[in-house]
């Protein structure tokens, strides 16, 4: 495994993008407005809904960054 400090920023960015967002995308979002944090290793939802204000809010900060960097309106309406 490559020393972290040595990866590129932009091998960040396209993790995040490519495969971390769509992920959090698919397994938190719900119409309620209500974001599922309580997730298993595979991405799948445990039976509890649990959530507090740091899941809520951090999830809303990577929606928000997530139609920043890619300009998707999904991200931002979420």
């Amino acid at each position: 495994m490559p020393d972290i400090a040595s990866l590129p920023l932009s091998w960040f960015h396209k993790h995040f993008e490519n495969e971390l967002l769509p992920r959090w995308f698919e397994a938190a979002v719900n119409k309620s407005g209500f974001f599922h944090a309580n997730l298993n290793r595979d991405w799948s939802r445990r039976d509890k809904a649990v959530g507090t204000l740091v899941s809520q809010a951090r999830l809303l900060y990577v929606f928000s960054h997530g139609f920043l960097i890619t300009g998707e309106p999904a991200y931002r309406d979420t």
